[in-house]
């Protein structure tokens, strides 16, 4: 089983990747539906963060076991990376769950979160000497044009809270997204599953510390609660070994670059999809726009996909 996993082309793990935040979107969604105050949100990722940071000790000591020159405390600049990816988590993850409390509808907020690429290619500028140019522009152009679409074209400018709050989110998604690829090569996949869980515990308590936990849930059983709770650890232990995995099985491949547009546009159509038939979300053409213009916006704003979509192009004109 290994060796075939071993084996999966990195395009397995991004369309995982893909499809596991479709699940995290949906439980997500699930949790703002059945809690009514952002406290709630805290403690329902304290419980994923210790999910996390279990089966991070557990798969380190079954990799331990066979091989001794691992260690769950590596060289520092590694494990302030994976703290770091943590915190971030947090702040996305309880004010996702927030955003659903009042009323976020799935597809809409994951193209918005989507938007992480806009201040991914600033930061690829400014700290990497990226280039930006008119490209970008009209690439950025296309992106808002999808989110005013999938907002249904409003004509106004007073949106509704959680579309701001979500733009948050989306600049957070940029940070981790980069703060992973960092760590993909100098982190075994338990080690940071062990410190990205342990530092979401930290945060989560300091939330519940400052915030307290005074909302109550809404359905009954409660225990529907802490089962998503649990679920949604899992999946994000999950999720984050695919995003490993894809950068691991990929970096020597070129076309790894186009691993954020596949997973982005399999999570992007997933939960719409997910949104209309499992919560009844509204369905209208804005809808279609955004996921059908999302791609060639991605494109003409990530210069590695850029690059590897016009060598791809090249290689298919000149057959």
């Amino acid at each position: 089983m290994r060796v075939f996993l071993q084996k999966l082309p990195w395009q397995s793990w991004a369309v995982g990747e893909g499809l596991s935040k479709v699940v995290g979107g949906a439980l997500q969604k699930a949790v703002g539906r059945i809690t009514s105050s952002p406290e709630l949100g805290f403690l329902a990722f304290l419980v994923s963060g210790t999910v996390q940071m279990i089966v991070g000790v557990l798969g380190f000591l079954k990799v331990r076991s066979t091989n001794r020159t691992i260690s769950l405390f590596p060289s520092k600049a590694p494990v302030l990376k994976a703290i770091s990816f943590g915190f971030f988590a947090t702040f996305m993850t309880v004010l996702g769950i927030y955003t659903f409390q009042i009323g976020a509808d799935l597809g809409v907020r994951t193209l918005i979160v989507a938007s992480s690429i806009i201040p991914g290619a600033l930061f690829d500028r400014i700290f990497f000497g990226g280039a930006l140019g008119i490209r970008h522009g009209v690439g950025i152009a296309i992106f808002l044009f999808a989110v005013w679409a999938m907002l249904n074209f409003p004509m106004n400018v007073e949106l509704e809270m959680w579309v701001w709050l979500t733009f948050l989110i989306a600049v957070a998604g940029a940070i981790n997204e980069t703060l992973t690829k960092a760590v993909s090569g100098t982190l075994n996949i338990f080690v940071n599953g062990f410190w990205v869980g342990s530092s979401i515990m930290f945060f989560c308590i300091g939330g519940l510390l400052v915030m307290g936990a005074t909302g109550d849930i809404a359905l009954s059983p409660a225990t529907l609660f802490w089962i998503i709770a649990v679920i949604i650890g899992l999946n994000a232990t999950i999720q984050i070994a695919f995003k490993f995995l894809a950068y691991k099985t990929g970096k020597e491949s070129a076309t790894i670059q186009l691993k954020k547009l596949i997973m982005n546009s399999v999570y992007l159509i997933g939960v719409s999809i997910v949104g209309f038939l499992i919560f009844s979300e509204e369905w209208f053409d804005g809808k279609w726009v955004g996921i059908l213009l999302f791609p060639l916006a991605f494109i003409l704003i990530d210069n590695q996909t850029w690059s590897v979509t016009r060598r791809l192009l090249n290689l298919f004109r000149n057959r």
